[in-house]
């Protein structure tokens, strides 16, 4: 499942002036308040499911202040293009990460509102996660900046979700387990089995989401926890795991129909990324009452800053 990607630190030869190419002709923009975000709610609905991510990306944050993000636009209120950061006193449990949204055939405005904008900080390393018809042209920004793209880690998935509760299968928990949720005791076990886990600042990170949003997890009667997903802080699902002993069983499916009932109690969307390469995980979220955002995939890129580059 598509969800969260390491930056890997590298070293190239980058010149001073492509650095300094950068810093010129760059503008200041201004995250939305509260009620242009409520505005911009209802010009985004217009656009579902394709404009979902960043949806619920908002909706999150609006509910979560421990992990709030700002949110600008390209021009108020006739916009083209949204980006959405972490705020940088929340780094501490945030990836650092930029989500981006544009209206269809707007590419240009996209990647022009990324060039010449100073809310972005090129000298670090993030996450960009655009569509991926914006992906051809981030290179291009990228080497403006500085930084380099590190193609080795990056990754194309599909959107899925849930827009009717009642799409959602009915399942009984499976064999003899007992359903619950995850504590902050459990960040040690999801963060090893995490695809994208194994340091401590990600195990951070998973106990931050197991104490501030929705989890589903099943044990056994000795109390092992033998699978689980966590709702993440832009409002999606991830981290699904089952132990392999306990595969086959349905295990799966239940903690994902459950969760995924928990966000439509709420009067959110459910949805989560999965990588176009992953049959397997596809087909099961089709069958548990997910639909496909046809036509329309994400681009997760990974950016590494010139920071990194000439430490």
């Amino acid at each position: 499942m598509c969800y969260m990607y390491d930056v890997i630190y590298m070293s190239m030869s980058v010149s001073k002036s492509s650095v300094d190419k950068s810093l010129h002709q760059v503008g200041t923009a201004n995250p939305l308040n509260q009620l242009e975000l409520t505005q911009l709610l209802e010009h985004l609905e217009k656009d579902m499911p394709r404009s979902l991510y960043m949806i619920a990306s908002i909706q999150s944050s609006q509910k979560n202040s421990k992990f709030s993000s700002l949110f600008y636009t390209d021009n108020w209120p006739s916009f083209s293009v949204v980006i959405s950061k972490p705020e940088e006193t929340k780094s501490e449990v945030h990836i650092n990460y930029y989500l981006v949204y544009f209206q269809s055939g707007k590419e240009a405005k996209g990647l022009e509102f990324l060039r010449k904008n100073d809310f972005i900080d090129w000298s670090q390393n993030f996450l960009l996660v655009c569509p991926s018809p914006l992906y051809q042209y981030i290179g291009e920004v990228a080497s403006e900046h500085g930084g380099k793209l590190d193609e080795d880690n990056e990754a194309q998935c599909h959107i899925l979700y849930v827009n009717d509760e009642g799409s959602i299968p009915k399942m009984a928990i499976p064999d003899s387990f007992k359903e619950g949720v995850l504590s902050a005791e459990h960040s040690h076990q999801v963060n090893s089995e995490w695809k994208y886990g194994g340091t401590e600042r990600k195990r951070t990170y998973i106990q931050s989401l197991i104490e501030n949003f929705p989890t589903v997890a099943l044990f056994t009667a000795q109390g092992q926890c033998i699978a689980y997903m966590i709702a993440n802080e832009h409002g999606g699902m991830g981290m699904l795991h089952v132990t392999p002993e306990h595969r086959g069983k349905g295990c799966a499916k239940y903690v994902i129909t459950t969760l995924a009932k928990k966000h439509v109690q709420v009067g959110h969307y459910p949805y989560l990324y999965i990588e176009t390469d992953n049959e397997a995980s596809l087909l099961l979220h089709l069958k548990c009452g997910f639909h496909l955002v046809e036509n329309f995939q994400i681009k997760f890129v990974p950016y590494i800053g010139h920071r990194s580059l000439h430490p």
